[in-house]
């Protein structure tokens, strides 16, 4: 599906240089440890694809529980054919992509199962799970059988567009609308001549959003803005220090009010340490510690 795709992209691109992972070598697993406890995990194939990733939360006040998310990807050749996607919380989604004969994509399908309403952290058990097939097996004994794929675009369509604006920049832009022709969501991303996404918006009925980025002389991402609420306009912004090869520091504000701060040490090039410092005393972070060290442990594959 065209949004998911897009999300993905933005994500990577934000991180990115915060996180420099090296997916050009033969890394076939990333494991993550906050306390001693297993909190990321990372499997690649010999491609350098992801297999399966691994994110686990620890909250102060769950008594021990932890809020955990991962997905499982199956390929087949240089396709992607299945997605397992599984939220302790609240969701459990398999995804099945749909080829043509000449490898293009056709459709993506989909079940999801949100579980028992107001049971907190119901699908807590796959935590535990440190591999795709655990993952795997599990949503498909857990999806109830009458719940049957859908396609995630019977009831819309799609439009693409890319053209340079008055200033040069390479402008792309999606439009997915239903059948009646009413919006679901517009978006436009905007890239400079060296490459580098500039600007991103993204319009629905019920929301705007605008991102813009910004970078230094090295073309490093140096500031990213993000205006949530245009109405009102409320921002989010991150900014990225580098201060030698090895450290890079990240600055999250909220609005005027520096609300996170972010720490990132490497050796040879890999990440081993992640630093998060909580500033902010919001309401909805206060469950998180003042400090989250995170240090990572890789595996490679035989040359």
């Amino acid at each position: 599906m065209m949004k998911n795709s897009l999300f993905i992209f933005l994500f990577v691109l934000a991180v990115s240089c915060a996180s420099n992972k090296p997916y050009d070598k033969q890394i076939k697993s990333i494991k993550g440890y906050q306390d001693s406890i297993n909190v990321s995990v990372e499997l690649f194939d010999e491609y350098n694809r992801i297999v399966f990733e691994k994110t686990s939360q620890i909250i102060d006040d769950w008594d021990g529980e932890l809020l955990t998310w991962m997905t499982a990807n199956i390929y087949d050749g240089n396709r992607k054919t299945h997605e397992y996607y599984a939220h302790s919380n609240h969701i459990l989604r398999e995804t099945v992509f749909d080829y043509y004969p000449d490898g293009e994509l056709q459709g993506e399908y989909y079940r999801t199962y949100d579980g028992t309403i107001a049971v907190r952290n119901e699908f807590g058990a796959i935590h535990s799970f440190t591999s795709p097939d655990s993952l795997i097996n599990y949503i498909k004994h857990e999806i109830p059988d009458n719940i049957r794929l859908r396609s995630t675009s019977e009831s819309y369509l799609e439009y693409f567009d890319t053209f340079t604006d008055s200033s040069g920049l390479i402008v792309k832009e999606y439009l997915t609308l239903e059948m009646d022709s009413s919006l679901i969501e517009q978006v436009v991303m905007k890239y400079d001549r060296n490459g580098n996404l500039v600007f991103y918006r993204t319009d629905s009925p019920t929301n705007s959003d605008i991102i813009e980025y910004k970078y230094n002389s090295s073309g490093k991402i140096e500031e990213e803005i993000e205006t949530y609420d245009i109405v009102n306009d409320r921002i989010q912004r991150k900014v990225y220090l580098y201060e030698d090869k090895d450290y890079i520091k990240e600055l999250f504000y909220h609005g005027e009010n520096l609300a996170f701060t972010y720490e990132y040490f490497y050796q040879d090039s890999l990440l081993v340490k992640k630093v998060t410092n909580r500033i902010t005393d919001a309401t909805g972070f206060k469950n998180r510690p003042r400090k989250e060290v995170i240090e990572y442990v890789y595996e490679f594959y035989e040359q």
